[in-house]
This record gives C-alpha cells, structure tokens and sequence, in this order.
C-alpha cells in the first residue's frame, strides 16, 4: 500500500479513455489538443478534474436525486464514508464498484495519488482557459527573479518558508524535467526539489494556491489552517494555500507551486501590457472551464421541472448498461431534445455517463484480477496503485476520541459492524503518550462471518475523511492488537479520529 502512481504510466486502458462518455465535449478538445500539440495523452487528468468539480458544492445534491432514480445494488458512496460526505470529495473519483457472483467489490485508487493526477489536470485546463480555449498558454520560467519590486531573497513566493529562487527553481525543474518534455524521454523519478536548500521546518510543504484551486483540493469545511492569506503583486485576489506532506507528496506541492507561477506570471505580463490608462483592470481570466461547469450545476439546480419516467428508464441505460453512445436513435433523440431545454436533465445526463465510465472501470479491474487469480495475465502496473477491498464499514467515531482525558476516564467502548454476511464486533480503548510509554489503541474484535478475508482498520480523520493510517489485523476470526502512536500516526487522546473495518481478499496482491 502507499505507492504512487508512476510517472509517465497510464492506469486505464485507451478502450475506457477514448470511449464517447469519458469526457465532455470542451475537455475533448483540449485533450485532442495537447495530443497534436504535445504528443501526449492527458485524458486520466482531465478525468480526475470533471469528476472533482462535477461532484462539488451543489453537484453533490444533483448527485443523490441521480442515484434515487438510478442506483440498484447495495454500494454507496454515503454509506461507506459517512453522511458527511459533502462535497462528495475524492470518493467518487478513485472507488470504482464490481459485481463478482452477485457480491459488489470495490476497486480503489489511493487518494495522495488521485490528487496529485488532479493537481495535474487542473494545471492542464487552466494552461487551456488562459489560452481562451483555442491553445495553451504556458510561460516559460524565468531565468532569473527579474521581476519589478520583488527580491530573490523574498520568502513565502510561493513556497512559505522558502525563498523566491527556491520556488524559482521548482518551476523551472518541473518545467524541463517533466511538462515540456516528452513522454518518453522522462525520468521515473525525477528530483524537482534539493532538500538540503529547503529553510522551511516541519513535516509538510506548505504552497500560495488561487482560492479556487484550494477549494478542490480540499472541499467543504477543509482548510489547510497553518498559514494566513496572501495578496501577491499584479494580481486582485489573495491566494490561499495547501498542504503536502514532504515525504509522500513534493510532487504535489510542486505542480501547484508552478501553477501558481503561471497564474502569476499571466497576471505580470496582463500589466506589463496595460496602458496607464487601463492600468488596475481585471488580471485574471474569469471564463474558466470550472467556472462554467458549476454555473452548468447551479442552473440544474434551480431548474424545477420534473424527471419523467420515460427520460428516469434512459438515465437507467445509460448509467447501468450502454452510456450514451448505446442508446437506440429514438431514446438518442428524446435525451437530445429533453437535455436542450432542461439544464437538469442536461446535467443528471452527465453525472449517468460518469456513472457508466466508473462502472466500465470496476469492471476492467475486476476482470483483470479474475485473470491475474487464474494465471492468464501477470500483475500490471496499475496494479501497484489499485486495490481490491471485498467490504468496508461506514466509519465509527467512538465517544471521546481526541478528547484529552484520563486512561480511568474513557470506558471501553464497543461497537457492532454489520454487513450482509455477517457482522464484526470490535472494543477498543486508547490512552495518550505520557512519560517514555507511548499512545496507543487497545483493540479487540469477534468476527461473525462466513467469507474468508483479511481484517484491516482504517483510521480516519471524520472531518476532512483524510486515511491517517491502516492496520492489519489478520485472519483469524478474532484476536485483539495493541497499535502505537508511530504506526497510528497520531495520538488518540489528542486528535479526533473515527474508523471503519475492510475486508481484503486473502492474499490480495492489489
């Protein structure tokens, strides 16, 4: 678990990338785009930014009517990750369900790595809007910090904690080792960062994003809270920031730290080309394509018109069966008609197509570990960054988690997961680092089930959902564990933590 997704390696198959409902049709272009321009194939990223702006703020609700008029089976996004789960977040985009014999699996993409693809992609349209949807402008780095009133000693550009030609570099390594080069001739790992001239202390790289920028990345009630707004030269609107961890995810700080580069510099060369007069006019390009598709969302939203049973059966086929492109030209033409005049129907058209790729996903993985399990194909690259979870529970946040109190203080607190073949209780008690003893969580679990699996508990930040670790429990029906701070990752006493049960297939590879 934990390895991220290799450079220049694609995770689907180009029969799910190059299928009609893969994207919609502006980010088509800009895929066919950069294929011509670029020799490269930026579908995945573009994936992964639809689906993060799709699904956020007002898509969510948009989302829920869908899967009321659609969804059959027992898997949903809710259940699994909490009724808070709002924006629907990351889940959507990196939880790809199959049924195998009647049962749903779930295949699942590490959430570090489905942002850092993200993080990607939104570089890629925002190159496309700044380019007004007709090419993509991306500046080259500058040789040197040559820009008016600002010194290459300057700290917090947009690295904090760091100086200018520290952030300057970053840019230009991202720039040479990877963007601009061709796919083939990359690095596996390439090093865009020198640690030994990092100034900045603690765990984790913290970088001056634009607010919309740090409002996917997070979502609704996430912040990144460790360093205050910035308002930079040239541009109107203060930027906010986000946080990646140094270990696992330089990559991550890296490419926003150039797209913040670019958002700047497009904003420098707007002024340099001003004339007094227009001086203080707009410096940033508002019709960007996240705009447009939450004022695509809003309007469904507001539209109050009803969904027919006959367009509800349509909806149905293209989300469970065929996607758009499968449909007979009569229910072609009634969606057609039904979408030009509704932006509702319009919208629920395209959430159904997402519904559909995810599906064609967790069907490709199921069918590719089925032949991996017969010995007819060999473990493939995806492989390393995809697995198989059989089951896993809604998330359970026990009274008193984080809360600082005394060992004697906290009863041992019990609680009964429920599942379809079965159920598992677990009891648990936990007490804070005092002294040279450790915090810890006491565990113990009896498992009513007829499935031979693997237990593992994740453990789970319940308001930002972010994975804080995942233990194995092993095998056995039951048993109890002690788990300590330094493979929790946090201690119970003081941070607030739920967590869930998963069941993985034995010997699961994924």
């Amino acid at each position: 678990m934990g390895k991220e997704h290799p450079d220049g390696e694609s995770w689907l198959p180009s029969e799910i990338t190059e299928c009609e409902e893969f994207l919609c049709g502006e980010l088509k272009e800009l895929r066919d785009y950069v294929k011509k321009i670029r020799g490269e194939d930026i579908a995945e990223q573009l994936y992964v930014f639809e689906n993060r702006v799709l699904y956020s703020e007002n898509g969510w609700k948009l989302y829920e009517e869908l899967c009321g008029l659609i969804r059959s089976g027992h898997y949903r996004e809710k259940d699994i990750y909490g009724t808070a789960n709002d924006p629907i977040g990351w889940e959507t985009i990196r939880i790809f369900p199959y049924e195998i014999q009647g049962e749903e699996y779930l295949y699942e993409i590490e959430k570090r790595t489905v942002k850092k693809i993200f993080l990607m992609g939104w570089s890629e349209v925002r190159f496309w809007d700044r380019g007004l949807h007709e090419k993509q402008e991306i500046f080259s780095p500058p040789e040197k910090a040559d820009i008016p009133g600002v010194s290459p000693d300057e700290k917090d550009f947009f690295f904090c904690g760091e100086t200018l030609s520290f952030s300057l570099d970053a840019m230009r390594n991202y720039a040479e080792m990877y963007l601009l080069r061709k796919p083939e001739e990359r690095k596996s790992r390439p090093r865009f960062i020198c640690q030994k001239q990092s100034e900045s202390k603690g765990n984790t790289w913290n970088v001056y994003v634009t607010a919309d920028l740090e409002k996917y990345y997070y979502g609704k009630g996430e912040t990144c809270g460790d360093s205050p707004e910035r308002i930079f030269s040239f541009m109107e609107n203060p930027m906010g920031n986000i946080a990646c961890q140094k270990k696992t995810e330089t990559r991550h700080a890296v490419i926003a730290n150039f797209d913040s580069w670019q958002t700047f510099l497009h904003a420098f060369h707007r002024h340099m080309a001003q004339t007094p007069k227009t001086k203080g006019g707009a410096m940033n390009f508002h019709h960007n394509l996240s705009e447009r598709i939450e004022k695509q969302i809003t309007e469904a939203g507001n539209d109050p018109n009803p969904v027919s049973d006959e367009i509800t059966d349509i909806l149905k086929k293209i989300a469970g069966k065929c996607g758009s492109s499968g449909l007979n030209e009569k229910e072609k033409q009634i969606m057609e008609k039904t979408a030009d005049r509704s932006p509702k129907i319009r919208m629920l058209k395209r959430m159904a197509e997402c519904e559909y790729v995810r599906k064609r996903i967790g069907k490709y993985y199921g069918e590719k570990h089925l032949r991996s399990k017969s010995g007819k194909e060999s473990a493939g690259i995806a492989d390393s960054i995809i697995r198989l979870i059989r089951w896993i529970s809604p998330l359970w946040e026990p009274q008193w988690a984080g809360v600082p109190v005394t060992a004697g203080d906290v009863p041992e607190q019990q609680h009964d997961f429920s599942m379809r073949d079965g159920n598992i209780d677990i009891s648990c008690s936990w007490r804070g680092a005092y002294g040279d003893t450790p915090a810890y969580i006491e565990i113990s679990w009896t498992a009513d089930i007829m499935t031979e699996c693997e237990l593992w508990l994740r453990f789970v930040n319940p308001l930002t959902r972010d994975v804080l670790s995942e233990v194995l429990l092993g095998e056995e029906p039951e048993g109890g564990k002690i788990i300590t701070g330094d493979i929790l990752g946090f201690d119970p006493s003081k941070e607030r933590w739920a967590t869930s049960l998963m069941m993985l297939p034995m010997n699961n590879d994924n």
